[in-house]
């Protein structure tokens, strides 16, 4: 009984070790950078703040896209272009995401990453 109970922890660990290596990175890493900076590639922006000490004025913070998993969904600011590999679901207004001091008419959109 107690040679069953160690083979099925040590099969029950194996699969878990599998499952955990071949599990898709999805962190999201998110960045200020002061605008005119550039966005470097494989970032998107994802939203405007205010950030007078950092920046004098509005910020933005970007997000890795390159690590999302095939069906992974991201709302990015409207104003920047949708990766390859990725479709623009939809793009509408807000007034707390990518808006900094004023609110451009559609201003964020949703895009999910395809296979």
């Amino acid at each position: 009984m107690k040679r069953h109970l160690v083979r099925l922890t040590l099969a029950t660990l194996a699969l878990v070790l599998v499952l955990g290596t071949r599990a898709p990175a999805q962190i999201n890493v998110r960045q200020v950078v002061c605008p005119p900076g550039p966005i470097p590639p494989g970032w998107l922006k994802v939203d405007v703040i205010s950030s007078p000490a950092t920046c004098g004025g509005d910020a933005c913070v970007i997000e890795v896209f390159t690590n999302k998993a095939t069906g992974s969904a991201m709302v990015v600011c409207a104003d920047q272009p949708t990766p390859g590999g990725w479709r623009t679901l939809g793009i509408t207004t807000s007034t707390g995401q990518c808006a900094g001091h004023t609110v451009p008419a559609s201003n964020i959109k949703a895009i999910l990453r395809e296979g």
